[in-house]
């Protein structure tokens, strides 16, 4: 059973809860819903990631509302945001910085409800969007069934075979 100071102070501590959240959810009353073009409408930035040294911003966005892009901003000058990556028929799914001046990123399709796919395959680009550079093979039948290599270079090291010397 609890002594009435404690029954005081839970009182108390109930009441002030209470009163510092009547402003919020009168608001939220008051507030008119989203319209449902707003409500189901894309943001105007899907991921956004800092580059490691706090110079330039990568995110995703959607053109036209039908794909997604990868741009970049330098934030020491005052240039709009460059276009790095875009694809008529596929989608930056992912993306993430190797160092100051180059991003990866993995392309695929991202659609409603959920039924995303992302293809094989992993890409780096500058933050010029100039070089773009296959990193592991994007073509199924070259990686798995040639060998692992593309474009003569292995897919990464578990693809070079290996010889009796280097597995001791």
């Amino acid at each position: 059973m609890l002594s009435p100071l404690k029954r005081a102070a839970q009182g108390a501590l109930l009441a002030t809860a209470l009163a510092l959240t009547a402003p919020f959810a009168q608001a939220a009353e008051s507030a008119p819903l989203p319209s449902y073009e707003t409500f189901f409408k894309h943001p105007a930035a899907l991921s956004i990631k800092l580059s490691p040294s706090g110079r330039y911003v990568a995110l995703t966005a959607v053109k036209d509302e039908k794909r997604v892009m990868l741009l970049a901003v330098d934030l020491t000058s005052k240039d709009p945001a460059k276009v790095l990556v875009y694809y008529a028929k596929q989608d930056v799914v992912d993306f993430g910085w190797i160092n100051d001046e180059r991003l990866f990123f993995r392309v695929g399709k991202i659609e409603p409800a959920g039924n995303n796919t992302n293809l094989p395959g992993l890409f780096s680009v500058d933050v010029q969007g100039k070089e773009i550079v296959e990193l592991i093979c994007s073509e199924i039948q070259s990686c798995c069934w040639r060998a692992l290599t593309c474009a003569s270079r292995p897919l990464m090291w578990w693809a070079s075979p290996m010889t009796a010397s280097s597995s001791t």
